[in-house]
């Protein structure tokens, strides 16, 4: 259950320190540990996800003519994010 998984990752993402950086080892454990990451972030919540993104500083454009979603990443706080009618994707 998709929604089992992202609980137990919420649950040990909020029982670590905030000011205790994580290890990139510790980091790909947790992703491991959710079995459909394709189908979690296709069933969540847009402004969900646009919210995460942001935080992590994040940002994807879609190009529809090409299929392509380019994946940029910046210091969070500096992410610029336009958002269009109807589907929800980023604007470059």
């Amino acid at each position: 259950d998709v929604q089992r998984e992202r609980s137990a990752a919420e649950r040990v993402l909020a029982s670590r320190e905030a000011t205790r950086p994580i290890a990139p080892d510790q980091i790909r454990r947790m992703v491991d540990a959710v079995e459909d990451k394709v189908r979690l972030l296709a069933d969540a919540d847009p402004k969900t996800k646009a919210a995460l993104y942001a935080s992590l500083g994040v940002s994807l454009c879609y190009e529809h003519d090409r299929r392509v979603v380019t994946v940029e990443a910046r210091q969070p706080g500096h992410v610029h994010n336009e958002r269009v009618g109807g589907t929800s994707w980023t604007v470059c």
